[in-house]
Parts: structure tokens; sequence; C-alpha cells
């Protein structure tokens, strides 16, 4: 599983390079480059807690064994937050633009998709916060 994951954090590179190069391309440009990369790196983040998770804890000195084990569920968690709550924030705006009874079409821009992530971002840091204060 751990190849598994490094060949999607390789993949995931080479679509970040992608977006990165041919973003002022026409479609890539409709399609919100900056929250496919918050996309990009939230599965980044996810494949890697794949890679941690499968580390066999023996090898871990007892020291840095609690932190460890909060890295785990702090990257998974993160990478999960990252790339769902993005494309929720994305299909959010996508619902919100075709769902328009006044039929003005409105533009909501990239900083309110991200501020929607960061809100998200931060109840998920706040409970993490409680758990590893607890």
């Amino acid at each position: 599983m751990c190849f598994l994951a490094t060949v999607g954090v390789v993949l995931a590179v080479i679509f970040l390079v992608i977006n990165l190069h041919f973003r002022n391309h026409r479609f890539i440009k409709m399609s919100s480059p900056n929250m496919n990369n918050m996309i990009i790196i939230g599965s980044i983040c996810t494949y890697l807690s794949v890679i941690l998770l499968g580390v066999d804890t023996r090898i871990v000195s007892p020291n840095q064994y609690v932190t460890f084990c909060y890295a785990k569920t702090w990257v998974l968690s993160i990478g999960f937050t990252l790339a769902f709550g993005s494309m929720f924030s994305k299909t959010w705006r996508v619902h919100s633009i075709f769902t328009n009874i006044r039929m003005n079409k409105k533009a909501i821009q990239d900083y309110k998709l991200f501020l929607i992530l960061g809100v998200i971002l931060l109840i998920d840091t706040v409970i993490f916060a409680v758990w590893a204060g607890v």
C-alpha cells in the first residue's frame, strides 16, 4: 500500500505541475486552478498519511511515539479536509450559480471559496487541538 500511495503522490505532483503550468489556459482557468491546487495538496497529504499509517510503530522511539500518532491523525484529517472541502466549495459555487432564481449571474470569487475552506479547516484544528489538549 505504501508503494501505491507513493505512486499517488508522484501522480499528484505531476498534476500539480500541469495545473500550475497551464493555469492561464481557458479550461483550467474556468475550473478554478487555485482550488484544484488545494484538492491536489489535500490528496498528497492523504497519500502521505497512508505511508505514515504503514510505519511500524516499534521503530519509533518512545519519546517520539505520541508526536508520531498525532502527526498521522492530523495529516489524514487536514488532507481530507483540503481535498473534500475544496471540492465541496466548488460544488457549492456551481449550485449557487445554477439555482439562482433572479437570473443575475453573480460571480463567486475564489476568496469566498477559500473562506469556506478556511472555516472548515479552523473547525478541524479546534477539534484536534482540544483532543490533543485533553
